[in-house]
């Protein structure tokens, strides 16, 4: 391995979550010389606006169209809802990528043209609009069948900053930041049942119990990944 040398050495590596912390180990990194140092944002860029069952529903899903991201999950499971809701419903999806042609083909055949549409990459001015817009965000994350994952995806950080309710998957670091049905729903991967199924979960609670989950969501981000305090540890370990 290109890393062995490194490996071996006393170095001091900083891996953005405890999952890929083992990885670490298990390649041979002493635990003494690997401290967990996750990625976080700035909270006040993103005000705190408690997410709100609303008519119709607007799903939201942010990333580049490659294959760990998972669209084609999330395109199925607006295929499973739409046989299964009774109110109006839709999933906007922001971003560009190889997959598009692709993705762009299933929206087709599972006849969700009505219910999923495929925006391009965005400014984050738009960006920023959609996601205060929207009811619920959606991140099935999934390893690709090149070994490619995710971390801990900014997206969902950002959204849970914001207190909107998140779904995403059992995939890498995500469940280091999602507690499910705490601060938001984690499904496995490519599951579009499973994934429907929480939607459906969340849709019968009550306004109460989503301001719950909307506040959980925004502490989390405010506790654990605050830029500030991730920083400040960092110098103090400089």
């Amino acid at each position: 391995m290109v890393y062995t040398d490194l490996f071996a050495s006393d170095i001091k590596l900083l891996p953005i979550s405890s999952y890929f912390a083992e990885k670490l180990q298990n390649y041979g990194v002493s635990r003494e010389n690997i401290a967990v140092h996750h990625m976080g944002i700035d909270t006040d860029e993103f005000n705190y606006q408690p997410s709100l069952k609303q008519n119709p529903l607007r799903f939201l899903t942010i990333g580049r169209l490659t294959e760990k991201k998972g669209m084609e999950t999330v395109i199925h499971t607006m295929a499973l809802l739409k046989s299964r809701l009774s109110v109006p419903f839709h999933l906007d999806i922001l971003g560009d990528g190889e997959l598009k042609k692709e993705l762009l083909k299933l929206i087709d055949e599972l006849q969700v043209n009505d219910v999923v549409t495929l925006h391009g990459a965005q400014t984050q001015t738009v960006v920023k609009e959609t996601v205060e817009k929207a009811t619920v965000v959606i991140q099935l994350s999934k390893k690709a069948q090149n070994g490619d994952m995710e971390g801990i995806p900014m997206v969902l950080m950002e959204a849970m900053s914001r207190g909107k309710i998140v779904i995403s998957t059992y995939h890498s670091g995500i469940p280091e930041l999602i507690k499910n049905s705490e601060n938001g729903f984690l499904v496995s991967e490519d599951d579009p049942k499973e994934a429907a199924n929480s939607i459906m979960t969340l849709l019968r609670l009550e306004q109460s119990e989503w301001n719950e989950m909307s506040l959980a969501a925004r502490n989390t981000i405010v506790c654990d990944f605050n830029l500030e305090t991730w920083n400040n540890s960092l110098l103090k370990k400089m």
